[in-house]
């Protein structure tokens, strides 16, 4: 069966990893019904061991716009009943009603509703209260290169280059394009697209290793390539929900991206020590903060 994931239950799991240090913190874990022997689906789960004790701490979040009742309390208490859980803490965003608790606790679990921070909170983190997430998108419109001792002349992108033994190891344009995606020509074009969508760039490389137009002539040795690139910026803002777990601040958001479903999460465990997480369908993407 598909795990299921929420933007507050990454939070979660991004909190956890952080504040529990040797401990194993899994999302959309799976623990066996002692029963049925089935598989059921656990928010967050942290093992751990205590002296010659395993632990084994499950956490059931819930995010609706009202507090989480008794009804839900008791579905979480009995389906915990038949797993491995030593400890179970339910999670309301919205907080709980006063008989949910009361039952909770009766049970031995832990009902608890992170406190809602305050935009100070964040700001003293990054300063705001969303992230804009860019993306830079580059098209090679032209290519011209220096082969052997000819001068600057066009080329079709097109073009095949081979290595010394006449392997083919990429086309002109792809080369290119290959180069402007790298960290080192991204953070050069940057300056230029913040306050633009698109714009026209230009690119100059002195190639370092031989690439050949034609396997084994020398006359056809590509020296230097110049192109003219075409970079569009596409920008989304995530709006972040800010809280604090425990005396440690924290926020999560979500939006569509042209990276896709992309989540972030924040976490400062200690003043000054921020940590950042952002997944975009399911897979970490780098980021570099400005």
């Amino acid at each position: 069966m598909p795990a299921r994931s929420t933007p507050f239950q990454k939070l979660l799991l991004h909190l956890q990893t952080q504040l529990s240090p040797g401990c194993v913190v899994t999302e959309s874990a799976f623990l066996e019904h002692r029963t049925t022997k089935s598989p059921r689906e656990v928010d967050v789960v942290i093992r751990g061991t205590v002296g010659e004790h395993k632990v084994v701490v499950s956490i059931e979040c819930i995010e609706h716009e009202r507090a989480a009742d008794v009804t839900w309390v008791e579905k979480m208490l009995k389906k915990h009943q038949h797993l491995e859980t030593t400890n179970l803490l339910l999670v309301s965003l919205s907080g709980f009603s006063k008989d949910a608790v009361v039952l909770a606790a009766s049970e031995g679990a832990e009902a608890y509703t992170p406190e809602e921070a305050s935009k100070l909170d964040w700001a003293r983190i990054v300063g705001t209260t969303h992230v804009t997430l860019a993306r830079f998108d580059i098209a090679v419109l032209r290519v011209e290169a220096i082969v052997g001792e000819t001068g600057r002349t066009e080329l079709p992108g097109r073009l095949a280059l081979f290595d010394r033994g006449g392997t083919s190891i990429s086309t002109l344009a792809d080369m290119v394009a290959q180069t402007a995606a790298s960290d080192g020509y991204q953070s050069q074009i940057e300056p230029f697209l913040v306050d633009v969508s698109e714009a026209k760039l230009n690119l100059h490389m002195v190639l370092a290793g031989e690439r050949f137009l034609s396997p084994g002539e020398p006359a056809s040795q590509v020296r230097e390539v110049f192109a003219v690139l075409k970079a569009v910026r596409s920008s989304t803002d995530i709006p972040l929900t800010s809280l604090t777990w425990r005396e440690t601040p924290a926020a999560f958001g979500r939006a569509q991206t042209a990276f896709g479903d992309t989540t972030l999460t924040v976490v400062e465990p200690e003043p000054g020590q921020v940590h950042i997480q952002v997944l975009a369908d399911g897979k970490p993407l780098p980021l570099k903060l400005r």
